[in-house]
């Protein structure tokens, strides 16, 4: 709580939100809550690695009901994030994935967060910007809108 405290004041240090988010868990503890914080820290901070490892590690142990899907709703740390851009690179009749320099695996998008207007220019190698989310296994696009970011 401390740590969202600080996210929240308009200049505040990373590494002291960083060291009080790392000491809300310990190695064997069950705060799946506390460690994707955590995750979504990394993110914001551009420590991609470690935010992708944190999330497949919340992905493999945490409950099957924990943050299965991201919110809807911006976080402390996602109102943070700016727009990404990337490319999409399979898609599926209900959802794509899309390839970005923002992070190290592809990014999961639902076909029901996207404007009908714009899922209908969506293709395989589509360029395209975006807002962030996270759910339990890493971000998550949203607010999907055509073509790359400047």
């Amino acid at each position: 709580m401390l740590a969202l405290h600080y996210l929240r004041q308009e200049n505040f240090d990373p590494n002291i939100v960083e060291q009080h988010l790392r000491s809300s868990f310990s190695v064997a503890d069950h705060n799946f809550e506390e460690r994707f914080v955590l995750a979504e820290f990394f993110f914001y901070r551009g420590q991609m690695k470690d935010a992708a490892d944190l999330f497949s590690f919340i992905d493999e142990k945490a409950p099957g009901s924990f943050r299965r899907v991201a919110s809807r709703r911006e976080s402390v740390i996602t109102s943070l994030l700016g727009r990404y851009s990337g490319m999409i690179e399979a898609m599926k009749p209900k959802f794509f994935f899309i390839r970005s320099a923002a992070f190290p695996n592809s990014i999961f998008a639902h076909n029901s967060t996207v404007d009908p207007d714009v899922m209908s220019d969506l293709s395989i190698s589509r360029d395209i910007n975006f807002r962030i989310r996270f759910n339990r296994a890493g971000p998550v696009a949203l607010n999907i809108k055509i073509g790359r970011l400047n």
